[in-house]
């Protein structure tokens, strides 16, 4: 029996473009904890550097970042239903979903902000969202996916756009597929060696049919 072909993606900065949303809740706190306000192209520029140079650019100290970040992440979820797809995506996921393919989300955000959004956005097509903070990593998340929707690792992929993305599907023996349109750049996404890496969703869906043909999804 053939085992059900799975897509799990990463949500922020891969589906949706959330980068103005994010600007937006970093800045709102900027003057209160005295840090450095930023616009989208800095946000753009400083996805190339560790998270060490960040906050020294920024101008936050390590010891205040989770107390900013909790109050940020609060922040961004006002505004996060109200943001749009990346160019292409939706269409993507209707031709996945028209060929059987399953689809999932992961995500740090919370389950009821992700439906809102995709509502607001017509694209009610995922077989799950989890919603779970990933201070404990990715990978478990995504082990605990597995064991919980019995997935066949040859058969499932996961999609994300940061390097962390791609060591968690790495680690939990799935297929992993960086795209290059969110945190970090090809450059870095592909130095941790991604089943693939594509520029664009014409070629996300290039990679997973390449995949499907191939008989590894």
């Amino acid at each position: 029996m053939e085992s059900d072909k799975w897509i799990i993606f990463d949500f922020d900065s891969t589906l949706a473009d959330t980068l103005e949303a994010w600007v937006w809740a970093i800045n709102f706190y900027a003057e209160e904890f005295n840090y450095k306000a930023v616009n989208p192209e800095d946000a753009i520029r400083l996805r190339n550097l560790d998270i060490t140079s960040i906050l020294n650019e920024v101008g936050i100290s390590i010891w205040k970042l989770p107390f900013i970040a909790k109050k940020t992440r609060a922040k961004f979820h006002e505004r996060l239903p109200s943001q749009k797809f990346f160019p292409g995506i939706p269409e993507i996921l209707q031709q996945l979903k028209s060929q059987g393919v399953k689809m999932g989300i992961v995500t740090s955000n919370s389950k009821e902000n992700i439906e809102e959004f995709l509502k607001n956005n017509h694209t009610e097509i995922f077989d799950f969202i989890h919603s779970e903070n990933s201070w404990l990593g990715k990978a478990n998340i995504l082990k605990k996916l597995v064991k919980k929707y019995s997935l066949d690792l040859k058969t499932t992929a996961y999609v994300g756009d940061q390097t962390r993305d791609v060591e968690a599907a790495k680690k939990a023996g799935l297929v992993s597929i960086a795209v290059t349109w969110g945190v970090n750049t090809r450059q870095a996404l592909e130095a941790f060696n991604p089943d693939f890496v594509v520029d664009d969703p014409v070629r996300l869906l290039s990679a997973i049919t390449s995949l499907a043909k191939n008989n590894k999804l």
